[in-house]
């Protein structure tokens, strides 16, 4: 799965959609959109998106750049899913808001150990038992047994974690980021591996891999080089941390 949000902040636009593409045909993948996918879509139609209007000037600009750039029948000839429902587990970019189309806070954050404990009482409400999302870039595990203290992770590291979902009510899971990581002070960039078995037990395992941040730094001033605070504003995801 791509769990949404192809394009924003960066600058080689098309080249990360044709590997995106180029990958799913040789692999079983499916897309979920994201909020920035569902964006740019309304703006290649209709020139205009409530989305974008609430963002800064400078994730304007970005959004600007990206448009500038982008083959936008490339972008449209990627499939995207709004969610994905596999039994007791839901996959989508941001909440399970998601699931009613006319619901305005579809894409509101699941990041405080608050914003997990609501939303997995909609999850149980909806039958759910595992979660899958995006969006807040930060991977992080919550899990609530029966009868149990919560357990919530704001910072897995890479080994392998265990969990029976005959025994919990509700498994969510952030996958983190590839292209721009935000979790609490670190920039390691992730994907997301998860093996069930036949009794409902599942393992999961965050795949770290090197990323030349450096060189995505230097893209950035160049790409911006006419506004360099807003350039600034941009790189200040991965220079927090220096």
């Amino acid at each position: 799965f791509f769990i949404g949000d192809l394009l924003t902040y960066g600058t080689h636009i098309n080249d990360t959609l044709e590997k995106l593409i180029s990958f799913s045909l040789k692999n079983n993948v499916e897309f979920i959109l994201g909020n920035h996918d569902e964006m740019y879509h309304q703006l290649i139609i209709r020139q205009e998106s409530s989305y974008l209007e609430k963002l800064p000037e400078w994730i304007k600009l970005s959004v600007d750049l990206t448009l500038e750039k982008l083959d936008k029948k490339l972008f449209q000839s990627i499939k995207m899913n709004k969610f994905y429902i596999l039994g007791q587990s839901l996959i989508c970019h941001a909440n399970s808001l998601i699931l009613d189309s006319s619901n305005k806070k579809k894409w509101i954050y699941i990041d405080s150990l608050e914003s997990y404990k609501e939303e997995a009482e909609r999850l149980k409400s909806l039958n759910f038992k595992l979660a899958v999302y995006g969006h807040t870039h930060r991977r992080k595990i919550f899990f609530k047994k029966k009868h149990h203290k919560i357990l919530f992770n704001e910072k897995p590291n890479f080994e392998t974690f265990t969990f029976d979902l005959n025994k919990s009510s509700n498994l969510i899971i952030n996958a983190g980021s590839i292209g721009q990581p935000r979790s609490l002070n670190d920039l390691d960039c992730a994907w997301l591996f998860i093996k069930e078995d036949q009794n409902n037990i599942f393992q999961i395992k965050y795949i770290n891999f090197e990323y030349d941040i450096n060189r995505y730094l230097n893209s950035i001033d160049k790409e911006y080089s006419s506004n360099l605070e807003y350039a600034n504003k941009i790189k200040s995801f991965f220079t927090k941390y220096n």
